[in-house]
């Protein structure tokens, strides 16, 4: 079984550049790692959103998991329709597309907020790109009950013929790693009056 995990990272930063992105090891490198290790049978990648618009990119997959593309995404409008057909084949031949969500982008507020930052244009062209992928998309995770509650009473309305499951998927917990101390160096003394 074959499992990508498509973040937003871009492809050139691969490896360390990805790892100081939290939302790229939260959502995307940890749990591949951990899914690779619970069963080694899976064939699991993790590749940058925009590789997904590569002429070679190989569809060829069980689950696609898709973070949520951020506002950059606009720059390969170009190349939109065909990551589409890319998509719409992965399904096709039985593949499944899991789509990521961090933040809640489907309000007329983030659309509002994104006209001021890029203009109107990109702004439309920006949620009918994420219309595209939560109309195709089988499951949505999020990290939140909050925001799958948001994404549930969004997905009614944009994908109305059938029902998109949404679950909650939490955040990994990472500690600092530090040398294991068994006891103080020098002797300890406490005193209790």
């Amino acid at each position: 079984m074959r499992v990508v995990f498509a973040i937003n990272a871009d492809p050139r930063e691969k490896g360390e550049g990805w790892a100081r992105l939290a939302s790229a090891r939260y959502r995307g490198l940890i749990p591949a790692q951990q899914m690779a290790l619970q069963d080694p049978g899976l064939q699991v990648e993790v590749i940058g959103f925009p590789e997904l618009f590569r002429p070679d990119f190989d569809p060829r997959a069980d689950l696609l998991i898709l973070h949520q593309p951020k506002l950059d995404v606009v720059s390969f409008s170009q190349s939109f329709p065909a990551c589409l057909e890319r998509i719409d084949d992965l399904r096709a031949a039985g593949g499944r597309l899991v789509i990521d969500v961090s933040d809640f982008k489907l309000a007329a507020e983030h659309d509002a907020a994104v006209a001021r930052q890029v203009g109107e244009d990109n702004a439309r062209l920006y949620r009918k790109m994420l219309e595209q992928f939560f109309r195709r998309c089988d499951a949505v995770t999020t990290p939140s009950d909050t925001l799958a509650g948001l994404m549930r009473e969004a997905l009614e309305r944009l994908v109305a013929e059938r029902t998109v499951p949404v679950s909650v998927i939490g955040d990994p917990i990472e500690v600092e790693r530090r040398p294991v101390r068994f006891a103080p160096g020098d002797t300890v003394r406490l005193l209790w009056p």
